[in-house]
């Protein structure tokens, strides 16, 4: 029987509840950036509203994004980083980088990533490091910005996308 199995067996032990929660993420071994790959730097530019960065992604692939820079939106009128305009860790907002893969139709948000982020547990005030985004669909990742809307927008992200370590 495989470690994950054995974990997975520990959590239905236990039933459902935050004992299992906690044997099921103790198990889990931590996913780390893999080191072996040169990372991938993308330029994403304010001007348009999607940008292919020639990777292409399968189902469930952990990826860690980390981004820089700044756009000014000339529809708000306002400077956005990453987080976009008042974002922060773990809370994107107006202009903040999100991801999609080209074979669906999910969004996802990314922001930043560079500072800790909030723990998943609202009840807990601690703060981690920025987790890999699990990739739900096969294709190729676009990057783009959060309510995207055309006009003389200026500016650009650059971001840094490096492949998990497998377990």
């Amino acid at each position: 029987m495989s470690r994950r199995d054995l974990c997975r067996a520990r959590a239905a032990a236990l039933g459902a509840g935050l004992a299992a929660a906690v044997a099921l993420i103790a198990c889990t071994p931590p996913r780390v950036p893999d080191d072996s790959a040169p990372p991938t730097v993308v330029r994403v530019d304010a001007t348009q509203e999607w940008t292919d960065t020639g990777i292409t992604v399968r189902k469930d692939d952990r990826l860690f994004l980390t981004a820089t820079g700044e756009i000014y939106w000339d529809a708000h009128r306002a400077s956005a980083g990453p987080d976009g305009i008042g974002g922060s860790p773990g809370w994107l907002n107006t202009g903040g980088l999100i991801g999609r893969v080209s074979s669906s139709p999910t969004i996802f948000d990314i922001g930043a990533r560079m500072d800790p982020m909030p723990s998943p547990n609202l009840r807990s005030k601690t703060m981690h490091p920025p987790p890999p985004i699990r990739i739900p669909a096969d294709g190729v990742l676009e990057l783009g910005f959060k309510r995207y809307s055309a006009g003389a927008n200026t500016g650009s992200f650059e971001v840094t996308i490096r492949h998990a370590r497998q377990p």
